[in-house]
């Protein structure tokens, strides 16, 4: 599986692109950035720590995102809007390749629309201290090696499903963010 500047050519031409939608229902709207970067021959991931002084998924690993607001005329712009005010991306700095299909979440009841974008490389991240504890960004790959990928099943409401979990040196990516990575390395294969 090709994780090199290729994946981000095969990305750009068969990611499908944002209507611009806003999805209605019973739950909560937000946008999430999965932002990727090529180094050394490899694609990254960007992800933050949260810290524990945020509402909702204290202390877990996430993408750079949030939840979508009245001024925010597509969920676009909030992925990138929360992208700058997370960890201080200039949305001018982000080619968005495409979106990946939206996600429900169980526990917080949002909907969560990643849009999947390049950026440059190196890139000096200002993060935002309140909300974010770190940003990292391993390689992509990681994501894609299944000895490193654990499985729990749950149940919830009569559904089952599964919930990954990686350990990407000590931070624990699950959830989510670990079914938007799946979902992307799936895409690459």
């Amino acid at each position: 599986m090709p994780f090199g500047p290729e994946a981000i050519e095969k990305l750009r031409r068969v990611l499908p692109h944002d209507d611009g939608s806003i999805p209605t229902g019973d739950f909560r709207l937000a946008a999430v950035l999965v932002p990727l970067y090529v180094a050394d021959g490899s694609v990254h991931v960007v992800l933050t720590q949260r810290t524990h002084n945020v509402r909702t998924h204290q202390g877990q690993v996430s993408f750079p995102g949030g939840g979508w607001e009245p001024q925010d005329e597509t969920l676009r712009e909030t992925s990138l809007r929360e992208a700058e005010e997370e960890v201080g991306l200039d949305p001018d700095d982000v080619e968005v390749l495409g979106v990946l299909e939206d996600l429900p979440t169980a526990v917080s009841s949002f909907r969560i629309r990643p849009f999947v974008g390049v950026i440059p490389h190196p890139y000096e991240f200002v993060h935002q201290a309140m909300e974010v504890a770190y940003v990292f960004a391993p390689k992509l790959e990681i994501f894609a090696d299944e000895t490193l990928r654990r499985t729990q099943t749950r149940e919830r409401d009569g559904h089952v499903f599964e919930i990954y979990y990686y350990d990407v040196d000590g931070a624990m990516v699950w959830g989510a963010t670990a079914r938007m990575l799946v979902r992307l390395v799936e895409i690459l294969g």
